[in-house]
């Protein structure tokens, strides 16, 4: 049968996101929160950043309580209670605000009134921040900040030390890629592109056809890594036939991945991800922390 293979994409030369001098902690105060709230730690301890923490009182929850509004610093005398008890020890060298809102919206707007570069939140009943859908969260967040968001499952227990960069070589694509590498230097990189050959089934030659899609998609890969500075050796580069969820996952588990990166925007990986069903996204099934990069930062116009 006849194959019709595109021609990989041009990429444009990208720059990392500049490692983040604050971090915003978005807590639920429920009891998996500690967990973000030791990695957020870490991270401050490694970059020397300052931590700031922010929980979002939802309608329908302030049983009369009045907030602040985003960016006050007078938490109602209950919950910020709550939450500094919550914060332990690290209360003493954390701001902590309060308001009353959309989750996305409040903790948005608080962390780019003071500047983060990273906003920081757990996973409560399976869900981020305990509200909602997963993805319908993460997606708001992402688009109401354009900030990098970084979802904590794991315990703590060091740095990252295996990282995972998802692609599909996209416009803005490097952005993910450039940042994980600035951010964590250190750590060993890999670059995962998962392909799926469309109508592999209703080929001749179902081998043939395999190896040609696989031959376009590392043509692609290399045009895509000619535009970055990294050298070759920084990152170990895998292409994989199936679903970027299946993959992915079975990739993480493998390799006892800690951090899985992807890039965020409206013709992302993640935007398409997101689109289907939250039960099957990469947000919901990869089991390690995330952290997904905007391809459009803070700052700077949308297409």
């Amino acid at each position: 049968m006849t194959t019709l293979l595109e021609e990989p994409a041009k990429v444009e030369a990208a720059e990392p996101l500049a490692i983040p001098g604050r971090l915003a902690l978005a807590t639920d105060l429920g009891p998996r929160c500690d967990r973000a709230l030791d990695r957020a730690r870490q991270l401050a301890r490694q970059w020397r950043a300052r931590l700031f923490a922010v929980h979002a009182i939802e309608p329908g929850e302030a049983d009369g309580r009045r907030s602040t509004a985003p960016g006050g610093s007078a938490p109602p005398a209950s919950v910020g209670r709550r939450l500094r008890r919550n914060l332990g020890e690290a209360v003493d060298d954390i701001e902590v605000f309060v308001a009353e809102g959309k989750c996305e919206e409040v903790v948005s707007e608080i962390a780019r009134s003071r500047e983060a570069g990273l906003v920081i939140t757990g996973v409560a009943r399976d869900e981020v921040l305990g509200r909602r859908q997963l993805g319908r969260s993460v997606a708001a967040l992402v688009h109401e900040a354009r900030l990098p968001l970084l979802i904590v499952r794991d315990r703590m227990h060091d740095a990252y030390r295996r990282i995972v960069v998802a692609t599909d070589f996209s416009d803005g694509s490097a952005i993910p890629l450039l940042t994980a590498a600035s951010w964590f230097p250190t750590s060993p990189l890999t670059l995962l592109h998962a392909y799926d050959p469309p109508f592999a089934g209703m080929a001749t030659d179902r081998t043939a056809y395999e190896a040609e899609y696989r031959a376009v998609a590392a043509k692609e890969a290399e045009a895509f890594l000619a535009t970055t500075p990294l050298p070759r050796d920084r990152l170990e580069l895998v292409l994989e036939p199936g679903s970027v969820t299946s993959v992915l996952t079975a990739h993480v588990e493998a390799r006892d991945v800690d951090l899985v990166v992807i890039g965020s925007g409206e013709k992302s990986l993640l935007h398409r991800l997101l689109a289907g069903s939250t039960d099957t996204s990469i947000l919901a099934e990869v089991p390690c922390d995330i952290l997904v990069v905007p391809k459009i930062p803070a700052g700077l116009p949308a297409a």
